[in-house]
């Protein structure tokens, strides 16, 4: 079980639990590579800045699967991760806030063994980041087959970048060509070309959990419908607030795309691609963070507004100078850096501190 530990009791106030979601096509981590890495580590910092003794457990989902089925797997997680009596927090990015939101419901009927109530009554606050509360339109075209295979395409891409801070030369070129002709809606890949690609990514890659993962993705993909603006207006209606869990939420939104744009990201064939694709996203997408539009990402009380895209606010964006460095997965020129991705944990941080004394002091 990945987790990461912070401090012990201090004072009257008792450790509390901080679980950290994944969205769609969220992973714990691949080697070196950790979805809430950057994150974690920050949250640490500022837990102790607070006083407050906390435990940070970066919970596993199944990347596509229904929310349904992640919010049973969240539920397993936090049993079997957090002493009995302990109280909850649950930080959601993307698909992750709606995980946490489904679990704590109240009434939540889920296919599984363990009654959520119990668990769902020791959670103290939920911190949604960029979630798409009323879905995304891309959602409609991720969800058809060649959809499907472009976003394990984009995935296994943004993986490979992560690690490696690059892709190699003949694999760049190719995969640059068929997101931009995407992008500009020329013509959709070839669907073998689509396949040689993914399969050649999966060799570079070479790690038996990314193998994992993607067959895990192509096991299960009921996530993406169940993301539309058409039946996220249902799950908003049907998922009920807690009473006593606070709710707080992180928007995000990037600049959107100018042709002068490019001319800041160089010659750099993969970040003209992805500056292609991240125009080619806000136009479906409106304005957002290129995977959310802004008007989906607001639930209960606002924390912080960050101009950044939806993988910037976790702290995947461009920082090299940084000790783990900051490696960026789409350009989208929305100068996002640390001292922004500082402000933004902050004010986190505090939130579930101020919820954590407050409901110790209720007790």
């Amino acid at each position: 079980m990945a987790s990461a530990a912070f401090g012990r009791k201090i004072g009257p106030i008792a450790t509390q639990h901080v679980f950290l979601i994944p969205g769609f096509f969220g992973f714990v981590n691949f080697g070196r590579l950790i979805y809430f890495g950057h994150v974690r580590d920050y949250l640490e910092d500022a837990f102790a800045r607070e006083g407050l003794a906390v435990e940070i457990h970066r919970v596993r989902v199944g990347p596509t699967s229904s929310l349904r089925v992640r919010a049973t797997q969240l539920l397993q997680f936090v049993h079997e991760a957090a002493p009995e009596g302990a109280p909850l927090h649950f930080i959601g990015h993307s698909t992750g806030g709606l995980d946490a939101r489904l679990l704590v419901s109240p009434g939540l009927s889920l296919d599984a063994e363990l009654d959520p109530e119990p668990i769902a009554r020791r959670v103290r606050s939920i911190v949604t980041i960029a979630s798409p509360h009323r879905g995304t339109p891309l959602a409609d075209f991720f969800s058809s087959l060649m959809g499907q295979q472009v976003l394990r395409l984009i995935s296994l891409g943004t993986i490979t970048v992560l690690r490696h801070g690059r892709l190699p030369v003949g694999l760049l070129a190719r995969a640059a060509a068929a997101v931009t002709g995407l992008a500009l809606r020329r013509s959709s890949p070839p669907r073998a070309l689509l396949d040689h690609l993914e399969s050649e990514l999966l060799g570079k890659l070479g790690e038996d959990r990314v193998h994992q993962f993607v067959a895990d993705v192509h096991g299960d993909q009921t996530l993406m419908p169940q993301l539309t603006p058409a039946s996220m207006d249902v799950f908003d209606a049907a998922t009920g607030d807690r009473d006593a869990v606070s709710y707080a939420c992180v928007t995000s939104a990037a600049k959107p795309p100018r042709f002068g744009g490019r001319f800041a990201l160089g010659a750099h064939p993969w970040s003209q691609a992805t500056y292609s694709l991240y125009g080619w996203l806000y136009r479906r997408v409106g304005e957002g963070d290129g995977i959310v539009p802004l008007a989906s990402q607001r639930h209960g009380e606002l924390l912080h507004h960050a101009r950044g895209d939806h993988l910037d606010i976790i702290g995947h964006f461009h920082g090299p100078d940084h000790r783990p460095p900051h490696t960026d997965w789409l350009a989208t020129g929305s100068g996002f850096d640390r001292a922004q991705f500082d402000a933004l944990w902050t004010q986190v941080a505090r939130f579930i501190a101020q919820r954590a004394r407050a409901s110790e002091q209720r007790t």
